[in-house]
Parts: C-alpha cells; sequence; structure tokens
C-alpha cells in the first residue's frame, strides 16, 4: 500500500460511526471490484468497513472530479501514518490522524 485514507463519518470526528471508510492507494493488477479481496486481512476485523483500492494514476484523476461522492471525499480525507507519495501538487495535504 503506497497510501492510505479514510474518510466520511470516522474522518469528520463522528462519536459513533457505523462504519470506516478507507482508500487505499496500491498497484495490485486485478480488476478494480476485485481489488478490495487482496486485502481480507482488514476486512475481516470487526468493524463494518468499506474499502476502496486505486491505483496512483486512478486516484490523481478521480480526486480532481467536482462530482458528489469525489466532491465529499475531498472534504473529508485524512491521510494514515507515513506516506511516501504526495497528494495531488493542487490539492492541500490531508490532515494525518
Amino acid at each position: 500500500v503506497e497510501a492510505a485514507y479514510v474518510f466520511g463519518s470516522v474522518a469528520r470526528g463522528a462519536k459513533q460511526p457505523q462504519d470506516v471508510d478507507l482508500i487505499f492507494i496500491a498497484e495490485t493488477g486485478l480488476p478494480f471490484v476485485e481489488r478490495p479481496r487482496a486485502f481480507g486481512d482488514i476486512l475481516g476485523m470487526s468493524t463494518e468497513m468499506d474499502l476502496l483500492v486505486y491505483s496512483r494514476e486512478e486516484f490523481d484523476r478521480l480526486i480532481e472530479l467536482d462530482a458528489g461522492f469525489w466532491l465529499s471525499v475531498r472534504r473529508d480525507l485524512k491521510l494514515l501514518g507515513p506516506s511516501f507519495c504526495p497528494t495531488p501538487s493542487n490539492l492541500p495535504l490531508p490532515k494525518r490522524i
């Protein structure tokens, strides 16, 4: 995993979030709908989790979209832990949690 981000209610600091929304930046070689299966150990945790896995190129392109889902992702996005790759240059670096 090149980078990991949280978004949604957890990133907004909800007191009792129903799930954890994650985006991983990773090169898996798998079709989009199969990529989360590569991280079964995380998905198998007791917390309800939604995991989206994008390549760096896909993420950089999609995060620029001015569409409902991506606007909300941009608003909430927080970087998890250390990362060795920058966010797109025209976006502020997400807050670390």
